[in-house]
C-alpha cells in the first residue's frame, strides 16, 4: 500500500503527540514521520494545523487574522526541511517574545532539574519498584 504524501490522503487523522522533553522529542517524532514516507510539508501540517483541528480550537495551528498566535521564528522553511526546527531563532508565546538565548537557558534549567543526580536516583528507584526488582536491604 503506498504511503500518503499528505495527511489529507489518509482516511485516518494523524497528529503529533510527543510529550517528553520540550521540543526535542517532538522533533524526533516528526523526523520519524518523514522517515516513514511523508513529505516534510505534510509533516509540518500534522504538527500545526492537524494538531489544532484535533483539539477542536478554530484557527489553532494556522497563521490567520483572529487565530491563536504562538509563533516560531525560523530562518529556514520547515516545509522544505524539518531540520529548520533545530534552529529556532525565537518563540512568541502568550504575547511574550523568547529569544534563542532565553530558550537555551530554559532548556538548561530543564536538563538540570530532570537529568540531575537526585532525579535520576529517585526515578531509577521508582522504575525498579514498578518492575518488581527492588528489594530493600535486610535489617542488620
Amino acid at each position: 500500500m503506498p504511503r500518503p504524501g499528505r495527511p489529507s490522503d489518509s482516511p485516518l487523522p494523524c497528529v503529533a503527540s510527543a510529550q517528553t522533553a520540550p521540543g526535542s522529542s517532538l522533533h524526533g517524532e516528526l523526523a520519524e514521520l518523514v522517515a516513514a514516507g511523508l513529505a516534510p510539508d505534510a509533516v509540518w501540517a500534522i504538527a500545526t494545523r492537524e494538531n489544532g483541528d484535533s483539539l477542536g480550537l478554530p484557527g489553532l495551528g494556522t497563521l490567520a487574522v483572529g487565530a491563536p498566535a504562538d509563533l516560531l521564528f525560523l530562518r529556514e522553511d520547515p516545509r522544505d526541511d524539518l531540520g529548520a526546527l533545530a534552529r529556532i531563532e525565537a518563540v512568541l508565546a502568550a504575547g511574550r517574545l523568547y529569544r534563542r538565548a532565553d530558550l537555551e537557558l530554559a532548556l538548561a534549567r530543564f536538563d538540570a532539574h530532570f537529568h540531575g543526580a537526585l532525579y535520576e536516583t529517585v526515578m531509577g528507584t521508582a522504575v525498579r519498584i514498578l518492575r518488581g526488582s527492588f528489594a530493600p536491604e535486610a535489617a542488620p
